[in-house]
């Protein structure tokens, strides 16, 4: 095969796998994902392993607010018709630090929010029952993942 064949390839393998982190960021609960691995993990590094699963779950939550914090400046600028090409340098300088900010008050939104309900964070969180459509998402995932590697081979 030619380097473009293979470039091609493993550009659509990175997309699908982006697209299937995407997908399990948006499906998976982050309190079921924090306490699986901190009980995966407390046998062997005691209560840290809470401590290590709380910030992961924080960070997998985070990102959805990052990524509509984001659109909705984006989309906010552009309600304004700032000219995002006649500057760009400074135009991206000014959208980060407005993000930052913007960012820096939701992230302590949620902190406040967390501690109101009693997070822990070198506790054990308990996760919700898995409901029916938790059930038919999983199958529809493990579906499409089957057939991924079918047409693959």
């Amino acid at each position: 095969s030619t380097s473009w064949q293979t470039g091609l390839f493993e550009g659509l393998r990175l997309m699908l796998l982006l697209s299937f982190s995407f997908l399990f960021i948006e499906v998976a609960d982050s309190t079921e994902l924090s306490s699986s691995l901190g009980k995966m993990l407390s046998p062997i590094i005691g209560k840290k392993a809470w401590v290590l699963s709380s910030m992961i779950m924080v960070t997998l939550s985070m990102i959805p607010m990052i990524l509509e914090s984001a659109k909705e400046m984006f989309h906010a600028r552009q309600s304004r018709n700032e000219n995002f090409l006649a500057h760009p340098i400074k135009a991206l300088s000014d959208f980060s630090i407005s993000l930052m900010k913007l960012l820096f008050k939701r992230s302590e939104e949620y902190y406040d929010a967390l501690l109101c309900r009693g997070f822990k964070e070198d506790q054990e969180r308990i996760a919700p029952p898995i409901s029916s459509s938790d059930t038919i998402t999983l199958m529809g995932v493990i579906g499409l993942c089957i057939l991924v590697l079918i047409k693959r081979h």
